[in-house]
């Protein structure tokens, strides 16, 4: 009976992962995407790599704060490690990260399973991105067209999630955007206040991203 319960709860989040990850995919390539075949290509393939890439999580250290496209975030929330690498015995050595640059919109999002089979998430937004530079995160908007940092967190009957506004806010650095070879790396940090509880804050801290875009 408990191998029962386990079996149903890891299905449970598999499932929470598919339906989560089909929405943000829609997000990121609605500026990148607009022939039918070529996004149902992507849909496929990104499904593949999110459903096994889970093995790229380390909850112990952070990736250092490389510059070649090495596939890898991380951070630490309230002083917990965050962070993703890439798996190489998974399909498409995936991490669970995405990047897409177009138009000056920078969209960063990774995730990752706790745990307590919670998803983990990390996300950064930024426009009229021009090259390298510091870029302050602060209010969200209502379309996400606009400079913020999130932390969400999504289990089978939850969701909670945590945005920078006005009086919680922070920077992203973008240390390299190479046009040529599609990767994007930085630094980051920020504060993010939970939308249903003005008293709780996540501090995420000692942020870096170095991560291959989808380009436009």
């Amino acid at each position: 009976m408990a191998e029962i319960i386990i079996l149903v709860k890891t299905l449970s989040v598999l499932i929470l992962m598919r339906s989560h990850w089909l929405d943000r995919y829609y997000q990121i390539n609605k500026y990148a995407c607009s022939m039918p075949t070529k996004k149902s290509v992507y849909v496929f393939f990104f499904f593949l790599s999110v459903l096994s890439c889970n093995k790229g999580t380390d909850n112990n250290s952070l990736p250092p704060a490389t510059q070649n496209g090495s596939n890898t975030m991380g951070a630490k929330i309230n002083g917990i490690v965050w962070s993703r690498f890439p798996c190489i015995d998974c399909i498409g050595g995936g991490s669970g990260l995405t990047a897409s640059f177009n138009d000056g919109f920078l969209h960063i999002v990774g995730d990752s399973i706790n745990s307590s089979k919670i998803i983990v998430e990390i996300e950064l937004d930024a426009v009229n991105v021009t090259g390298t530079g510091v870029y302050d995160l602060g209010i969200k908007g209502s379309n996400n067209i606009t400079n913020h940092g999130e932390v969400n967190y999504y289990n089978h009957d939850n969701t909670v999630n945590y945005f920078t506004d006005l009086a919680n806010k922070g920077t992203i650095t973008i240390t390299k955007l190479d046009m040529t070879k599609h990767i994007v790396s930085g630094t980051f940090a920020f504060n993010a206040v939970n939308q249903s509880n003005a008293t709780d804050v996540k501090i995420v801290s000692q942020g870096r991203f170095d991560i291959p875009f989808i380009p436009n």
